[in-house]
């Protein structure tokens, strides 16, 4: 099978593409084994799954070049787009893990909603006639059904918010090193949204073909350097826990009333740091309580329970009280 330039440079700049993100998802999943930390599992596994729409134009390229024929029809569908809503699912539960936010079940449900929709859509029409999936342009394009389309623009908005987030929270720092690895990410998950998007709305040529390709593979590469900084902040959550228990010394356990929290609520006050609160926060399910993203992410780290009503701040975490510390001269504690 010959293929022309435009083919060539997408089988080639494919193939280097998923090359490279799945060489970043198994170093970060080897941090997992290295700090038994799952966010590393799940949001390697993710990262390398939601790739999959690269994938059989990368396998597609080998096949060509080897034996000289393409992936069928179906085999290509079920490897670039059947899992992909299920990738989804797990990036967003590792992103979860890092981004303490009340909202967490909300958002899982809606998306196991749509997940569930798309796979029944999907394999309906696979089994009844793939054609409804999508038609072949070329050994490398595809025009999916404005529905298959749909989803996976969805699913590159919510890759693209989601590491937002997770950058604006590097961001927030205070360490330098994790602020600019905050930035890394920035441009990384804006890269692969101007990538992923211009992908499959920019028409072919061979130089639109490289420049998103060169701006894919960019992302990945920041993101890879960016993510790390995961590492750093484990590194540093000592420190935090050390700064944490100071905080409980001093505040925890005043037998807030209802009209206080209510209070510390509305005027959106940290019932732990008692500072004013801006940006990401927490909010109790259970009793409304209120704390700042980092006395919240402290604290699920630690005793993951809320002062008031000791509901989980995390509930794929048990939940593990601290007893009342008390502080020496020299900055040591001990527990009474």
């Amino acid at each position: 099978m010959e293929l022309n330039l435009i083919e060539l440079l997408q089988g080639i700049f494919s193939l280097i593409f998923v090359i490279l993100v799945i060489f970043v998802g198994i170093s970060i999943i080897y941090r997992y084994f290295e700090y038994k930390k799952r966010e590393f599992l799940l949001i390697g596994i993710g990262w390398i799954g939601l790739a999959g729409g690269w994938l059989p134009d990368a396998i597609s390229f080998l096949m060509i070049v080897l034996m000289n024929n393409p992936l069928n029809k179906e085999a290509y569908f079920i490897i670039g787009v059947a899992f992909l809503p299920v990738f989804m699912i797990i990036w967003l539960t590792g992103i979860m893990d890092i981004l303490t936010t009340e909202k967490k079940r909300i958002i899982m449900i809606f998306i196991n909603i749509m997940v569930v929709s798309y796979e029944i859509i999907f394999w309906y029409f696979l089994i009844t006639d793939s054609s409804q999936i999508g038609t072949f342009l070329g050994p490398f394009q595809v025009e999916y059904h404005p529905l298959i389309d749909l989803y996976l623009l969805l699913l590159i908005l919510m890759v693209t918010i989601t590491g937002i987030l997770i950058a604006r929270h590097s961001l927030r720092s205070e360490n330098v090193e994790i602020k600019l690895k905050g930035k890394l990410l920035l441009g990384a998950f804006v890269s692969f949204f101007i990538g992923a998007i211009s992908d499959v709305f920019v028409p072919l040529s061979p130089i639109t073909v490289v420049i998103t390709r060169c701006i894919l593979i960019l992302g990945a590469i920041l993101f890879y350097f960016g993510f790390l900084s995961r590492v750093s902040e484990s590194e540093t959550q000592e420190d935090e826990v050390q700064e944490f228990l100071q905080l409980i010394s001093k505040h925890k356990r005043e037998n807030l009333t209802e009209e206080e929290v209510t209070f510390y609520r509305e005027q959106k006050i940290c019932l732990v740091c008692r500072g004013k609160v801006s940006g990401l926060l927490y909010l109790c399910p259970n009793c409304n309580a209120l704390y700042c993203f980092k006395c919240a992410k402290a604290l699920s780290n630690l005793e993951n329970a809320c002062w008031i009503c000791e509901t989980a701040i995390d509930s794929s975490k048990p939940v593990k009280i601290v007893k009342e510390t008390k502080y020496s001269e020299d900055g040591s504690h001990k527990k009474i």
